[in-house]
């Protein structure tokens, strides 16, 4: 502020070697105002400058400059002294950002939105027990965003692989009680990943024996965001002391596949939850049944990935990436709007897919792009 003209802003840049002024910028006027900032340098040289959401003056263009990684500053705040003689900035900073991209004028405006509400004035306007909660609230999150930095990032098309480096210890399956995890790698591909996970396959299991149908339900409605129609009221449910104390839990579902009214949805759940039978009730390996009957994990995923077993099963799951990625974005999307969506918003989730193919659809991106959509910021 003013070292260019009086009360004037510009953009400090490379030792003012590409600085110049706004055409007709506005001077500030009035002291102690709290006002909301965003420079924008384009990947076409244009410098814009935003107040309170709205451009300030009119853009420049100037020549493009390289900043070498981990050799370049960016610096928020005063340069000089305090101020005095011909310079003018005396401010505190509220908060600041750094995006690794140029952000639209739309964006610029919702994220200006809510300027003159601090987060102490909100704390402040709260009840005591209002307060406690709040407190509780942000050491929950603290405590999960610290578990969440542990998680190993995503690199190449081989991370299931990777993922099933990263399980539990061994003797933490004998010590059920525990409250304490730890990791360590292993070669062993059956284990790793979410659907894997001992919680998944114990909360879709029974006391007694797993339920296929239930882990084929979770995997759809969770994994692809696709939920089954629920059954119909005439079906029976499976009667386990008739059946054969002989076969598999997949030959004891044979009458239900027949069933016309059932044969639709259990050609969509069937080779989901079949594909997970090698694992107990709580998620441990086996071979075969306590029959001793050899348990047939075999199936054809969306009718063009046949697999043996859990193993090839995880590996066709990882080829549709894009078909994951669009239904983690919307629950992201309908968790961040707290409503259910619109067709609208399934048009934005199709850009946010198209728009993160390049970064492999990495949640940091969805996430970012999530945030950043006309959807999200039309409820803030």
């Amino acid at each position: 502020l003013g070292e260019r003209k009086k009360r004037h802003w510009i953009s400090g840049s490379n030792r003012f070697a590409r600085t110049k002024d706004f055409p007709d910028s506005t001077p500030e006027m009035k002291p102690d105002q709290k006002i909301h900032l965003a420079m924008v340098y384009g990947a076409d040289g244009s410098v814009t400058l935003y107040r309170n959401g709205m451009p300030y003056g009119k853009p420049f263009r100037t020549s493009l400059a390289t900043f070498p990684k981990h050799k370049s500053s960016i610096i928020f705040g005063v340069r000089h002294l305090p101020a005095g003689g011909g310079r003018y900035l005396d401010v505190s900073l509220a908060r600041a950002r750094l995006y690794n991209r140029a952000l639209n004028a739309e964006e610029i405006a919702g994220s200006a939105g809510g300027l003159y509400v601090t987060e102490s004035e909100l704390a402040e306007a709260l009840t005591p027990p209002q307060r406690d909660r709040r407190h509780s609230l942000v050491q929950e999150i603290k405590q999960a965003q610290s578990s969440f930095d542990n998680v190993p990032p995503n690199t190449d098309p081989g991370r299931a692989r990777q993922d099933a480096k990263k399980i539990f210890e061994d003797d933490i399956r004998s010590k059920l009680r525990s409250r304490s995890f730890s990791r360590r790698e292993a070669d062993d591909p059956r284990y790793g990943g979410v659907i894997t996970n001992a919680a998944m396959l114990s909360m879709t299991s029974g006391p007694k024996r797993t339920h296929p149908i239930a882990r084929g339900a979770w995997v759809i409605e969770v994994i692809f965001n696709d939920p089954p129609p629920p059954p119909p009221n005439n079906v029976p449910p499976l009667n386990e002391d008739a059946a054969d104390k002989n076969l598999t839990i997949r030959e004891k579902f044979a009458k239900h596949r027949e069933n016309p009214d059932c044969a639709g949805c259990h050609s969509r759940l069937d080779p989901l939850g079949f594909a997970l039978e090698n694992y107990d009730i709580i998620g441990r390996w086996r071979d075969k049944y306590p029959n001793g009957r050899a348990v047939d994990a075999s199936g054809t995923l969306m009718k063009k990935y046949p697999f043996d077993g859990a193993v090839r099963f995880k590996e066709s799951l990882a080829k549709e990436d894009r078909r994951f990625a669009r239904a983690f974005t919307a629950h992201l999307m309908r968790y961040a709007t707290s409503r259910e969506l619109n067709p609208a918003d399934f048009l934005t989730i199709e850009e946010i897919v198209e728009n993160t193919a390049d970064e492999n659809h990495r949640l940091r991106s969805l996430i970012r792009a999530v945030l950043l959509s006309e959807s999200f910021l039309q409820i803030n």
